[in-house]
């Protein structure tokens, strides 16, 4: 049986540390609804709260991507390197891009399968190209975000295909996977991911992950600057598949900690919210005897 990784404790910060970001309104909304959806769910309030949602997390900070794949490589005997190969020999690219851009496949992938880790497809899953604002009339321009502290890039897996069309525009390339990538402060996370089913087998999420982590960790763009933690959703959330993928991709169980909201930073307040979980666990242990 394999044995079970403790949840590290983790602060983060989802307001930016420039002062022009504090300026915008953009960032301000960004970082409100962040904490309507996540604060309490996924990130604790002062501290690890209970019921809280251990998260499936790949710590950041002070790591090179070639550190990043040696430690993916010890683990499942590298397999993964393997499968997101695959994706490379089929002759597929991974970038971002606009998504209004490429509305018609990601509709697609969204219906390329019915049922996704043992669940029917979410009605959210299942709108129309119309419903999604319809297809592009021109070619739309990527453009970099407003803040390089708070976005939603989109990431894609492609593949050549001439003569293909994304409602009038010719883009000779056909979308086979997505991620959108959030960024909030020092914490990015996995807000949308999916595959189009008939090409997973060709090891296009591992590969499109891979892009993604090399560069963040590289950190040649400033929007990849100072992001500390990658989120993507529980660590124990999902099919049995899908908590495997995690772990091949280096994603460990953490318990996240509002730093901003709680008004607590650095080292000390790490450990005083490090000494709360100790003192918790061994409270549940102790009302297991009782």
């Amino acid at each position: 049986m394999e044995e079970e990784t403790p949840a590290t404790i983790s602060t983060v910060r989802m307001k930016g540390a420039r002062e022009a970001c504090r300026r915008l309104p953009s960032c301000e909304r960004y970082v409100r609804n962040a904490r309507q959806r996540l604060v309490g769910r996924y990130i604790g309030r002062g501290g690890p709260g209970e019921g809280q949602v251990v998260a499936a997390v790949i710590d950041l900070r002070g790591r090179s991507y070639d550190d990043y794949i040696g430690s993916v490589k010890r683990l499942y005997k590298g397999n993964v390197i393997r499968d997101a190969r695959k994706s490379d020999r089929q002759g597929f690219t991974c970038k971002p891009f606009v998504r209004a851009m490429c509305l018609p496949d990601i509709v697609a992938i969204n219906r390329s399968k019915p049922e996704r880790c043992g669940k029917p497809m979410r009605n959210e899953y299942l709108k129309t190209v119309e419903a999604m604002g319809g297809a592009p009339a021109e070619r739309l321009q990527l453009a970099p975000p407003d803040c390089p502290e708070h976005y939603d890039i989109w990431w894609g897996v492609f593949a050549p295909s001439p003569g293909h069309v994304q409602g009038d525009v010719v883009t000779d390339e056909r979308l086979l996977a997505y991620i959108d990538l959030r960024r909030l402060g020092s914490l990015a996370l996995y807000s949308l991911i999916l595959g189009h089913g008939e090409y997973l087998q060709h090891g296009i999420m591992y590969r499109l992950h891979f892009t993604i982590m090399e560069w963040i960790l590289k950190r040649q763009d400033a929007a990849a600057r100072g992001i500390e933690f990658l989120m993507y959703a529980g660590y124990h959330q999902g099919s049995e598949g899908l908590k495997l993928w995690k772990k091949k991709t280096g994603f460990e169980p953490a318990r996240l900690v509002d730093g901003d909201g709680a008004g607590g930073t650095g080292p000390a307040f790490g450990r005083e919210v490090a000494l709360r979980s100790k003192l918790e666990g061994i409270w549940k242990k102790l009302k297991g005897l009782i």
